[in-house]
């Protein structure tokens, strides 16, 4: 059993290097996402509508400020981390995991602010 312990001061920086882009990138959403004009309507053509009044940059971005602030907690949570074992950290896993966070947070903002019926549930 190999004894593992956390840096406290990284443990905490690394909550608020995932908190402040995740708000920032709420607050680009919240003022620039459409209301959608009847939040009841789950029709097909509602969710068209309301896909093509989305402003996909805005979104991009937003998502992209997620995926920085998800990536940039969970490696300095990793560099927090103290025990005997070693961590050997790949270019490519770790490319591939912004790419992952990213379509992740672009999926979640779809979900959350575009589908019509979700947007009952907005902030």
């Amino acid at each position: 059993e190999i004894p593992v312990t956390y840096r406290m001061d990284l443990t905490v920086v690394s909550a608020f290097l995932a908190f402040l882009p995740t708000l920032a990138a709420f607050l680009i959403l919240m003022n620039k996402i459409p209301k959608s004009a009847d939040p009841d309507d789950l029709s097909a053509q509602a969710h068209v509508d309301a896909e093509k009044r989305a402003p996909h940059l805005w979104i991009l971005l937003a998502a992209v400020l997620i995926a920085i602030g998800v990536c940039a907690m969970h490696y300095t949570g990793m560099y927090a981390l103290e025990c005997a074992a070693t961590p050997h950290l790949r270019p490519g896993i770790i490319a591939l995991s912004g790419v992952v966070a990213l379509c992740a947070a672009t999926a979640a903002i779809h979900f959350m602010y575009i589908l019509p019926g979700t947007m009952l549930y907005g902030l």
